[in-house]
């Protein structure tokens, strides 16, 4: 809505309830469903939502003895960030909210110099790729500070973590600016490879690997089409023929046969609603799978999904619930009036709220406090909350992110009723007048009438103004369409 603002909704909202399971009499846990047992074998792909040890996927592993490795190099704990997408090996404990990892992986999907950005659609260019910045993204700067958005301008060096997409874009979940690079890295499936020239399409970038080493492949075995490889350049490296200096072969998440597991992302190889793989993770549904959000009628090629069951003796994991993205985004921008950290609800503006360990969190204040989640949350301070509504009408939290103190109120959802000038948004009164600028998507100029027409028949609105009178004094009123969805 804003000129300079990162937000933009993808479906990759796969958050708050995202792996939900049903656990005995009716209640709801979050993470990997347990079985009863004290610790059961598990893996589990997916980005980091908040430190404790680390959360994925609703689970908080212990990493306290975990072997570390980003890119392949031994790390630490702290050399992760939220939004790194990251495969944990482990366990966890009987009832699917704790367990201990004993290797966390992380790699990079793409780190170079930003080449293009696309305000409009919040997209940059590195490397060839087309990288989608989202409310899922984790925005960082290696020197520190609290980047936005604007930040990112051609010639930035970046390290990019996210999902790829059917269509080549990747859809990030953490983007942090970086001041030098010891090397540039794509990461990608082969689509294409020719023997000849010494070549391979990776993500539509044709790489010469005449001269590069070779990592993680079968002794005697080559580059195939459907690898999932990362590739190392060198730096000022640019999209077209690229030479890699390194290739190293990514098999997809993997377990022993009845082991638990749990992966999201975008499907692909997509055979049919009950074969099919999330990203590379080959995934199988049957009669006893609960789907969210949708049917199985729903599933197909590009769609986001995220994934928990159990690993079968081929691999394959067997889905126990597939969840899609919630539809109706919801965005809150203002003050917090209330928090209950104990029962993880919290009040913005007096519109209720509810987190979970999916929860994202990120402090962007002056003096951002780490680890940072709700025990940090105090009553006063301005939040900026993605998320959607369930049944009881409680906005259950994708994303909570602390920003500097301001009056300004945005509201991003359907309205309950519409009354022209006016117009109720979350439970909120919000009032339109002389002054206020009228927008469709794009930000394209539209007419009062217009707006209140296509709010009238539930159109989701989204709202800037400030609180006076007990309403919401609305200076900007806008429709936004699927591009603008969590500017």
């Amino acid at each position: 809505m804003r000129a300079g603002r990162r937000r933009r909704w993808v479906a990759l909202a796969l958050a708050a309830g995202v792996l939900l399971s049903s656990c005995g009499g009716g209640g709801v846990v979050a993470g990997i469903e347990g079985t009863g047992t004290a610790q059961v074998a598990a893996a589990s792909s997916g980005p980091i939502s908040r430190f404790g040890s680390i959360f994925v996927n609703g689970v908080e592993f212990d990493t306290t003895h975990a072997t570390i490795s980003i890119d392949g190099r031994g790390a630490t704990a702290s050399d992760l960030s939220v939004g790194d997408v990251v495969e944990v090996q482990g366990s966890i404990a009987a009832g699917g909210t704790t367990g201990t990892a004993t290797t966390v992986d992380y790699r990079t999907a793409v780190q170079g110099p930003i080449s293009a950005v696309d305000g409009p659609n919040s997209t940059v260019t590195v490397l060839g790729q087309t990288v989608q910045i989202g409310p899922q993204t984790s925005l960082g700067a290696e020197a520190g500070g609290t980047p936005t958005f604007a930040s990112l301008v051609p010639g930035t060096l970046i390290e990019v973590s996210g999902f790829p997409g059917a269509d080549g874009t990747l859809a990030a979940t953490r983007v942090e600016i970086q001041t030098q690079l010891a090397a540039y890295e794509l990461t990608g499936v082969v689509a294409a490879v020719d023997p000849s020239t010494l070549q391979v399409v990776v993500n539509g970038d044709t790489v010469d690997f005449s001269g590069a080493q070779f990592a993680g492949f079968p002794a005697g075995g080559g580059l195939q089409v459907g690898d999932r490889v990362q590739v190392e350049l060198p730096v000022g490296s640019v999209a077209g023929t690229l030479l890699a200096t390194r290739i190293t072969l990514l098999p997809p998440l993997s377990a022993a046969s009845g082991a638990q597991g749990a992966v999201q992302g975008e499907i692909d190889g997509y055979v049919s609603p009950a074969q099919f793989q999330v990203d590379d993770t080959a995934v199988s549904t049957n009669a006893q799978t609960q789907f969210q959000n949708g049917t199985a009628a729903t599933l197909a090629a590009g769609v986001e999904i995220a994934v928990q069951g159990a690993f079968d003796a081929n691999g394959t994991l067997v889905a126990t619930t597939v969840q899609f993205a919630p539809t109706n985004p919801i965005l809150v921008r203002a003050t917090v009036t209330a928090v209950d950290s104990s029962a993880g609800t919290l009040a913005v503006l007096g519109i209720p709220v509810a987190t979970d360990a999916l929860t994202r969190y990120e402090d962007q204040t002056a003096n951002p406090v780490t680890p940072f989640n709700l025990a940090a949350v105090s009553v006063g301070d301005y939040v900026e909350v993605h998320g959607h509504l369930d049944a009881a009408g409680v906005l259950q939290a994708t994303v909570l992110i602390r920003e500097e103190s301001s009056p300004e109120v945005e509201l991003r959802a359907p309205p309950s009723a519409v009354t022209a000038p006016s117009l109720t948004v979350l439970g909120i009164s919000a009032l339109t007048g002389s002054a206020t600028q009228f927008y469709g998507s794009e930000e394209t100029s539209i007419s009062s009438a217009q707006f209140f027409a296509s709010a009238a028949g539930g159109a989701t609105v989204d709202l800037l103004g400030s609180i006076s009178a007990g309403a919401l004094q609305v200076t900007t009123a806008q429709l936004p369409g699927e591009a603008e969805l969590g500017d």
